[in-house]
Parts: C-alpha cells; structure tokens; sequence
C-alpha cells in the first residue's frame, strides 16, 4: 500500500480500474436485469472479481452486484478526487467518476448522496452555455465543449469507418452514412412538440444548418413530404461537413449538463423541491431565455424529466431512466419507418421486454447457472 501511495500513475490506472468495473456492472445488471427498484433480490450478473475460469460464479443477487458497484465507484472516487483532468478527457476522471456515481445512487435510492455527487461535477465542471458551441460544434469533438467530461478520441487510424456514430445520427452525409442512405433517426414528434419555441435547442433539429456548415446534397424531397424536415436531427453532425475527416468523430459518454438534471430529479426526490428548482433553473436559464421554474409537485418532477430527455437526446440516457422510473412508453409518433419500426410500441419500463435473456453460450458454459434461471 506504501508504494501505492507513492506511486501517482499507479493510483491512477487503479481508480480508473475500479470505475470502469463498476461502469460495467452497471450496464450489464441493467440490461439483463430489471432496475433495483422493483426487486434487489432478483437474479443479476455474475460478480467477477478476479481469474474465475475455474470456478465462474453464477448470478448473484441485485442487491449484491449494486453493492460491489458502489465499493468499486468510492475506492475510486477517493484516489480520484481532487486530481482533475490528470489524464485529459479520454480518461476517467473524479469527474466523470462522480456523475457515474450520481446516476447509480439514483437507482439505489440514496438521493442525498446522488445529488451531492452531481453537486461535485455542476461546481467543478458546469456546463457549456455558449449557444454557437452548444449548437453548432456537431457534438464531434471530445475537445469542442467545455462541459465534456468523458469521451474517446476517434482519429484515422482508429474510426469505426461507415458504421461510426455519427453516420448513423447525421443525415446529411448523403452516399457516405447511413443516415444519409435515408434510415434517419428522428425525435419523436410528440417529444418535439414539448419543447420551448424560445428554446435554443430546437435548432438541433430540422434542416437549416449552422451559420457556415459546408454545403450538403440536396435535401430529399421525401423529408418534406413525409412532414419528417422538422424532426431531422442536426444535434450530431459529421466532421466532414465542418472541415475535418471523414468518420473521424469522437465519441461524447459524459457531460457536465448531465449533472444539473440529475441533481436536480435527486433533489425532488429527497423532497426538497427548492435545491431541484435551483439546479434545473441553473442550466435551463442558458437555454431558454428568462427561464425561471416556479412549478411544484408532480408538474416540477415531470419539467425535470422533460428536460433532462431533450438535453439529451441521442446520448443514450433515456433507456435507464425509463427502466428505474417504470414509464410508459408510446411509440406510436415515432412510426416513421414502418418496416423498421419495433412491434410493440406501448410498453412499461420494468416490462419484461426491457430486459435480455442471459446469451446460450454463458448458459451452455456456467454451470452456476441452471436452466430455471434464464430471463423471460
């Protein structure tokens, strides 16, 4: 432990370590189990926690892995702390390390704790409020905004070529994305309508491009006829449109904008309505001009969610929140695309749907694992 101490880039690697462990339980408890809310003894993942490829450890309660979670998120929090940015943005830090934090107290129930977390990052970090940059920058560059707090540095070398993120989110990359093939995710239209006209967000959708975007192909007929032109995203744009390489986006996880609304929904959860209107007017008032939140009660908590939803758009948040919160989800505006739409398109969050079934080869080759123990 004494050369532990003594040794920074070991205590670094080991916080890093802890985090992305416990980053990855989880996701992985989440996804192939429903939330702790609705039942901490359900059956959850195996907890591996050194060379198991003799004895695999079979699924061990909810309850268990969100405890190896938070052993793992405060040993890594307390290396972490204090050192900022030591391994730049492509690296977790006590940032990033903290907003993971906040998100899985959520889950847990301790909503003191998960609001003092994302307290941390909103002090630490803040959020981007320069419109050009928060709207314009095409969310491609790990470096463009001041509030990202975790992402990976995409270069040449290292691009996922046609299948990267951002040819399927920009569709203006006609020939060169798939997006641009015509397979455009769009916002839901009900979601759309929700939000503020003064809200300078509405311009991540539609299709007037920022001030000095690089021309693109014409755009097809078919958006406007179909009525889709107004949904269209242009939140994430190719950086080939704005002057860089083709595929070469980096890829944003973590931004401080989170934290404002997850304090805020942990406040209001912790029933102190005053501290959730002081973190969700802190961000929103640089999104919407004059914004100032006076609702109370349900109203306040659903103005939460709202935003939180539109703030993040694509970044891929809404599917835990929908499976912790136990939403309904209706799908019927987004029926865009018929043949690729999903089938059932009124489900609740802790409906067994949300939910994998555990893969045949981890049944075939854990033997901890019985066949009664299979998801639904």
């Amino acid at each position: 432990e004494s050369e532990l101490a003594a040794n920074e880039t070991a205590q670094s690697l080991l916080y890093q370590a802890y985090a992305l462990r416990a980053l990855s339980l989880f996701k992985v408890v989440n996804y192939f189990q429903h939330p702790y809310q609705k039942n901490p003894d359900a059956l959850g993942v195996p907890i591996i926690l050194d060379d198991a490829t003799k004895n695999v450890p079979g699924r061990a309660p909810v309850k268990d892995v969100y405890a190896q979670i938070i052993a793992d998120l405060d040993a890594a929090y307390q290396l972490a702390e204090g050192k900022g940015f030591e391994n730049g943005k492509t690296a977790l830090s006590e940032h990033s390390i903290a907003l993971i934090y906040a998100n899985v107290l959520l889950f847990t129930g301790d909503y003191e704790n998960a609001a003092k977390y994302a307290e941390e990052v909103m002090k630490k970090v803040g959020c981007e409020t320069d419109p050009s940059t928060l709207i314009y920058n095409g969310f491609n560059d790990l470096a463009g905004m001041s509030d990202t707090i975790w992402g990976y540095d995409v270069t040449n070398e290292m691009s996922a070529g046609y299948v990267a993120f951002h040819s399927w989110l920009c569709p203006y990359m006609v020939g060169a994305g798939y997006a641009g093939l015509g397979d455009v995710i769009l916002i839901d239209e009900n979601l759309h309508k929700k939000i503020n006209a003064n809200d300078i967000r509405k311009a991540w959708w539609g299709t007037t491009l920022a001030p000095g975007m690089a021309p693109t192909d014409v755009i097809p007929e078919s958006w406007t006829a179909s009525g889709w032109a107004p949904t269209v995203p242009n939140k994430f744009i190719a950086g080939a449109l704005l002057g860089g390489g083709f595929y070469e986006e980096d890829l944003l996880y973590y931004r401080g904008a989170e934290a404002y609304y997850v304090a805020a929904e942990a406040y209001y959860l912790n029933k102190d309505e005053t501290n959730a209107k002081k973190a969700l007017n802190a961000i929103m008032s640089s999104r919407i001009p004059g914004y100032n939140c006076t609702l109370s009660g349900d109203a306040l908590y659903e103005e939460i969610c709202l935003q939180k939803r539109i703030e993040l758009w694509g970044e891929g948040k809404r599917l835990f929140d929908v499976k912790r919160r136990n939403e309904h989800v209706d799908r019927t505006a987004s029926n865009h695309m018929p043949a690729n739409a999903i089938i059932n398109q009124n489900y609740d969050g802790w409906d067994d749907l949300m939910i994998y079934q555990v893969p045949q080869k981890e049944m075939d080759n854990n033997n901890a694992i019985s066949p009664d123990q299979q998801n639904p």
